[in-house]
């Protein structure tokens, strides 16, 4: 039946985006919020998505938590991610404009799986250095 089918596709009409409806589509639920205190868009969650993408999470190792004394925190982030685009991300999550940005793209070392080779993902590192006497908290959570 499947010749007869497109036949019958074609002479139906084109049914339009709108006319559609789904059960897959949800109404909008309004967001209930723990305080009527208004908090600025740049902090809220739904304005960071992007910025969430962009810094991937913080790389913890005694190296690194001895550079954050010095207000120098790392980073992995998207491969595709420029600098500009590191500082943004850092402000818009953590509130505080970064004042350098350093970048590293690290190469996947090749591994072996008993016979098969392999190699590990490529991935990028980011040095953000902060004015002087300003700190983020990026141990929560961890």
């Amino acid at each position: 039946m499947g010749f007869f089918d497109k036949i019958n596709r074609k002479n139906a009409p084109a049914k339009k985006r709108d006319d559609i409806v789904d059960a897959e589509i949800v109404d909008e639920k309004k967001s209930t919020t723990t305080s009527d205190v208004d908090v600025p868009s740049l902090y809220k969650a739904e304005s960071r998505g992007a910025a969430y993408r962009i810094l991937l999470r913080p790389l913890l190792s005694e190296k690194t938590t001895r550079a954050e004394s010095k207000g120098v925190y790392t980073f992995s982030v998207a491969l595709d991610a420029t600098k500009p685009q590191i500082m943004n991300a850092v402000e818009r999550v953590y509130g505080v404009r970064p004042t350098q940005v350093h970048t590293i793209l690290v190469e996947g070392k090749a591994v072996r799986f008993g016979q098969q080779k392999g190699r590990r993902r490529n991935w990028k590192k980011a040095l953000v250095t902060l004015p002087k006497d300003t700190t983020i908290t990026i141990h929560t959570g961890v």
